[in-house]
């Protein structure tokens, strides 16, 4: 029962590309923001304790998992509303929002726009590890050696 959630998040999420393919844009959408709103009662993922392994239990499934699936899928059909809207939430939950809207725009092959919010966050030491990550991506991607 635990799972259902997530299933549900994912159906929203493959119909919601399914009709930007279709030209249904404003459906779209819709579909999108109600993944979005069903997302938001997944429970939030427990923090880590400083010293100790984080434990979930099995088949359990939190809201940044959710979130990470609406958000690739809606940058890669364009949806940007919903993008924006979707990292709004997400900064407010305390999660690692910032690093992973990064990671979606990288899913996305968008890495001008994953630099761009890189660029945007406001710890420092935070904002250069995520920068260095998004290096390393993109060189890996390029096929540069690893030394």
């Amino acid at each position: 029962m635990r799972d259902l959630p997530l299933g549900k998040v994912s159906v929203l999420v493959s119909i919601a590309t399914a009709q930007f393919k279709g030209g249904l844009v404003e459906n779209g959408n819709v579909t999108f923001r109600a993944a979005v709103a069903l997302a938001q009662d997944l429970p939030q993922r427990p923090k880590r304790q400083a010293g100790l392994p984080r434990h979930s239990g099995l088949g359990e499934h939190y809201k940044d998992e959710a979130f990470k699936q609406i958000l690739t899928a809606a940058i890669k059909e364009g949806d940007i509303p919903v993008v924006n809207d979707l990292t709004r939430i997400w900064n407010k939950t305390g999660d690692d929002a910032d690093g992973a809207v990064v990671e979606a725009w990288l899913d996305a092959d968008r890495p001008g726009e994953a630099i761009a919010v890189a660029r945007k966050i406001e710890n420092p030491q935070a904002r250069v590890k995520t920068l260095l990550q998004v290096a390393r991506t993109l060189l890996d991607r390029s096929g540069a050696p690893v030394f």
